[in-house]
């Protein structure tokens, strides 16, 4: 699968991701002994690819989003999501760590 992600050019990242995704599949068919394990540590034996290799894209640069917009954003959020959206910029918190600590 990942020949076939490369010969269609995914982004590196991607396709290392979608590597590590099917490695975790095949992790979690040997814990349920669907899977020989040797299946599982032979995927474990890729290794990622690396910048450069492959003449593959590389992920464009996301544009940090200014405090302007997250303030006008947050006021057409509900009470909720404001607040964890407001929790979440005091302490750099991860989305879903803020999220379970309101649940």
């Amino acid at each position: 699968m990942r020949n076939e992600f490369i010969q269609k050019q995914y982004v590196r990242r991607e396709i290392n991701g979608r590597a590590q995704a099917i490695q975790r599949i095949f992790r979690w068919g040997v814990s349920y002994k669907l899977v020989p394990a040797t299946v599982y540590h032979e995927l474990k034996a890729l290794i990622p690819i690396k910048k450069g290799e492959y003449n593959l894209p590389e992920s464009k640069e996301c544009p940090i989003v200014s405090l302007d917009d997250i303030e006008k954003t947050l006021e057409k959020l509900s009470p909720i999501i404001q607040a964890m959206g407001i929790i979440h910029l005091a302490t750099a918190a991860r989305p879903t760590e803020v999220w379970k600590s309101a649940s």
